[in-house]
């Protein structure tokens, strides 16, 4: 608790519990415990918004992947209700056990949703720290970055440009940042995955590439 403590004064929630779990636990299991624990922190904890800082900006404002995922939990609850009504009377052990899975799935999804609006990027010292909410982020340092564009174009299925977002064509972007070397995107319980450029969705885009760029040149 102590260690969490002094890691929140510098971090958001997720980022301390996870570098605190690090420090007692190998880092993949720390991440999958880091992210449990924050789905049900943002999912049912945290409901106060907090305001934009100077330096913070939302990856959804005026995104539209906060309807996909609400439309993706009607779904699942629609779903659970009617294989429980098909399911109960012939196999209803069947039907409560996946009732559950649904129920849970529909929970970490609600969760992940919350952590996309309360987690925000930030434009740090030396770097960028881009957080789509627990789902996925990384760390770029400012003497990497190569250049930068707006483009909200379909990416298509070859391209070597990959998606901070892991709902690819699903989620909308309209950045991209070019780098010298790759950089490691975290995802969700601990995955991994390479990127020399990095597309995602930012809110008032124009001001954040002149914030970016600003960076650059100091």
């Amino acid at each position: 608790i102590e260690l969490f403590k002094s890691h929140r004064k510098s971090y958001d929630f997720f980022s301390a519990l996870n570098l605190s779990a690090q420090e007692i636990i190998p880092v993949k299991m720390a991440t999958s415990v880091a992210t449990e624990i924050s789905v049900i922190y943002y999912g049912f904890i945290k409901w106060k918004k907090q305001p934009l800082k100077y330096n913070e900006f939302s990856m959804i404002k005026g995104n539209g992947i906060i309807a996909v995922l609400g439309v993706i939990i009607f779904l699942i609850a629609i779903e659970t209700f009617a294989l429980h009504l098909i399911l109960e009377k012939n196999y209803p052990i069947l039907a409560l056990v996946l009732g559950v899975i649904s129920i849970y799935s529909a929970f970490q999804i609600w969760g992940m949703l919350k952590s996309l609006i309360h987690r925000k990027t930030e434009l740090l010292d030396n770097k960028l720290h881009l957080k789509y909410g627990v789902i996925s982020e990384t760390i770029i340092q400012y003497d990497n970055i190569s250049h930068i564009e707006l483009h909200n174009k379909s990416l298509g299925e070859d391209s070597e440009i990959k998606k901070l977002s892991p709902f690819n064509e699903l989620d909308s972007h309209c950045v991209i940042i070019h780098l010298k070397d790759n950089i490691v995107i975290n995802s969700i319980y601990g995955f991994k995955k390479e990127a020399k450029s990095i597309a995602f969705y930012i809110g008032n885009k124009e001001y954040f590439v002149n914030q970016l760029k600003s960076k650059l040149i100091n």
